[in-house]
Parts: C-alpha cells; sequence; structure tokens
C-alpha cells in the first residue's frame, strides 16, 4: 500500500479522477476525445513540451518544426456556450463562423458552478481569439459560444 493512501486509510482514500464537468472546467482534455493521435502536441497545447532541436531522426521533425515556427492552423480552446443545460457531447458537436466550419466541440456540461455550460474543443487559428463568439451545432440546435482566454479555474 502506498504512503498517501496508509495515510489516508482511516479516511477511505482511493485513486480517483476528476469528473466530466471538473476536468472541463479544470482545462484537462481527455485523450481520445479531444485530442488524438492525429493531432500534433501544438495543437494540444503541449508544444512547450516538445524540443525539436533533440528530435534527430525523429519521423515527424520536419512537421514538428514547421508547427513549432508557425505555428498550428487548430488548437484547443476552452469555450462558453450560451443557453441552458446542453445534453450529454457524446459526438463532436460542428463549430461554424457563418457557413464556414471552423472547429468542432468534443467535451460539454453545464457547470453549476460557474453558472454556464463549459466546453473544449478544437478550434481554427483565425477563430480562437478570446471573446470570439461562433455557434455550435449542438444536439437540441444551434448555440452561440465564446472563446476564452483560458479554463475556469
Amino acid at each position: 500500500m502506498s504512503p498517501l493512501f496508509e495515510a489516508g486509510r482511516d479516511l477511505d482514500v482511493r485513486a480517483g479522477c476528476p469528473n466530466l464537468i471538473e476536468r472541463i472546467e479544470a482545462g484537462m482534455p481527455s485523450y481520445g476525445n479531444d485530442m488524438t493521435r492525429a493531432n500534433t502536441p501544438h495543437e494540444c497545447g503541449l508544444g512547450r513540451f516538445c524540443d525539436t532541436r533533440s528530435a534527430i531522426g525523429c519521423v515527424g521533425r520536419d512537421a514538428l518544426l514547421r508547427v513549432a515556427k508557425q505555428g498550428p492552423l487548430k488548437q484547443i480552446r476552452y469555450l462558453e456556450i450560451d443557453g441552458e443545460a446542453v445534453p450529454p457531447c457524446t459526438e463532436p458537436w460542428i463549430v461554424s463562423a457563418g457557413d464556414e466550419v471552423v472547429g468542432q466541440i468534443t467535451s460539454a456540461a453545464w457547470s453549476p458552478d460557474f453558472g454556464t455550460n463549459v466546453a473544449i474543443g478544437m478550434i481554427g487559428r483565425d477563430f480562437w481569439d478570446e471573446g470570439t463568439r461562433l455557434v455550435v451545432a449542438a444536439p437540441d440546435g444551434a448555440r452561440t459560444l465564446r472563446v476564452r482566454a483560458g479554463s475556469w479555474l
């Protein structure tokens, strides 16, 4: 038994993870949901962990160097969706600006703590600035959303 579990035995301390709402509020993207192997580290906000100088021989080195220099074309952003509580996000929701598809939302939930719908999505570079208003095709109809500079916590 680990020292942490031993110290917390009287409190029934066990391993766990945040629930969906807490994960989104904290800005914790989920691998396989909000990001996949198809995404670069820079798109996922993890570019600062890539040392391209030491990636000699890395299959994707040229692409990583290009993205590190030019910036990604899309990136995970934290979003606030207007209206009543959103339904569960079981499939990606399309985000658009006018007639142009500019991204997708992959995690969304009503946050009782913040009194709004919180979301994580991959948004195109020309539309990811804080305060940008876009439209998401949620299962219960189109809703306006606002791009945030960071997570809620």
